[in-house]
């Protein structure tokens, strides 16, 4: 009787799972005939239509690469910017600093917090309502910060690899080349004096200017430099932590200037030849609302804050063709999903530390149906129904990447 009810269930089984397949299959085909379901499928072939019709056969040409016009163009614009003083200077820079000992920068942090922490007493000493206690915090963490860094005399390129914080930032999640800091893992090159004078003279700035700032303005041009060597971390970043800016002055100008940079290093590299552009018929649609976008700002009455309004949300549309044209691999969609993972856990936070600080905002609560809702969330967003929006975009992505990983 036991044998007999088992070898029929896996039959029952069988046969309720192909019952299941063939009322799947039907519903999947009754759909796919229906008006919504040809709506929605019909995008390749619109698409398939667009890349064989003439208006792109004009754009083709069929010379050899080396004989069109536009190659030649483009190599020889390769050839001044790779040759150009500023590409050079920055390609010393960036061996001297990656090649640099970690001590030597130990030497700079010390003296350059010392400096700080003597410009705050000094502050006091001389105009008590003037000082700000900042500096005095600035130079201290620079001071133990810079304690370990005397303990190796790695190079600053080995250091950074073989960390796993920043190697999961640097190389995991930006996607920089790990063989750019493997060619400066030899022994740190030595700089005690010139890490010494570039101390004195970024301390002496500190009676003008605050320490943090010149910190926020190093930070800023390595950024930069990152950025224009690969315009996917500028990609990377406006689109991961565009709602961590409004953590800081000016975020709209501050985000404006970031995808600015990064379009700026996206079209260098289309023109020496190192990146494709590949344009299909919805991009051709996004092209022609962000060219809509400039012609209203200059026909309108506004004047030049409607231009400056227009010019703004142009650019930040054009973060899309940069997506679609840099992130073109499962590796390039996971960095972006894991940075979009940092950033949705941060803003959740910051959400429940709300909460819990009792910080909530009831404007946007219909008291007199949700009396004892207490006020909701809205984290970085300053509205709670962004943060929602928020939250519902980017919740299925991540839920199917831990669901792949």
């Amino acid at each position: 009787m036991n044998s007999t009810q088992q070898n029929t269930t896996p039959a029952r089984k069988s046969a309720i799972l192909r019952g299941l397949h063939r009322v799947t299959a039907w519903l999947y085909a009754l759909i796919l005939d229906s008006v919504l379901g040809r709506y929605l499928t019909g995008y390749r072939k619109t698409s398939e239509a667009f890349s064989h019709s003439r208006i792109r056969r004009l754009f083709r040409s069929k010379r050899k690469r080396s004989d069109r016009v536009t190659f030649r163009i483009r190599h020889s614009i390769s050839s001044v910017i790779e040759k150009s003083a500023f590409c050079r200077l920055a390609t010393a820079l960036e061996r001297v600093l990656l090649q640099c000992s970690v001590n030597s920068y130990g030497i700079f942090l010390l003296f350059f917090g010392c400096l700080s922490i003597v410009s705050y007493y000094v502050t006091v000493s001389l105009s008590p309502e003037s000082s700000s206690v900042a500096y005095l915090i600035t130079g201290v963490a620079l001071v133990v910060f810079s304690l370990p860094l005397f303990a190796s005399t790695r190079s600053l390129a080995h250091s950074l690899r073989q960390s796993a914080f920043f190697h999961g930032l640097l190389i995991d999640i930006l996607g920089l080349a790990e063989e750019r800091f493997r060619s400066y893992e030899q022994k740190g090159e030595e700089h005690y004096l010139e890490a010494l004078i570039v101390a004195i003279l970024f301390g002496s700035l500190t009676f003008l200017y605050p320490p943090y700032t010149m910190l926020a303005i190093a930070f800023s041009l390595v950024l930069l430099f990152m950025i224009l060597r690969d315009p996917e971390v500028g990609m990377l970043l406006s689109v991961a932590l565009c709602p961590l800016f409004a953590l800081i002055d000016r975020p709209t100008m501050s985000l404006l200037v970031l995808v600015g940079v990064t379009l700026f290093s996206f079209v260098v590299k289309l023109l020496c030849g190192k990146r494709v552009l590949r344009l299909e018929l919805t991009d051709a649609a996004i092209l022609l609302l962000g060219l809509l976008y400039l012609l209203g700002g200059i026909v309108t009455k506004g004047g030049r804050a409607s231009l400056q309004s227009a010019l703004a949300y142009a650019l930040l549309m054009t973060i899309y063709i940069m997506v679609a044209n840099l992130v073109r691999s499962q590796d390039g969609i996971r960095r972006m999903i894991h940075l979009l993972i940092v950033t949705c856990t941060v803003i959740a936070l910051y959400g429940l530390w709300q909460r819990v600080a009792d910080t909530v905002d009831i404007a946007y609560v219909d008291m007199s149906l949700f009396s004892d809702l207490g006020g909701r969330v809205y984290a970085t967003w300053e509205n709670p129904n962004m943060l929602a929006e928020y939250l519902t975009l980017l919740l299925p992505p991540i839920f199917a990447h831990v669901l792949q990983s």
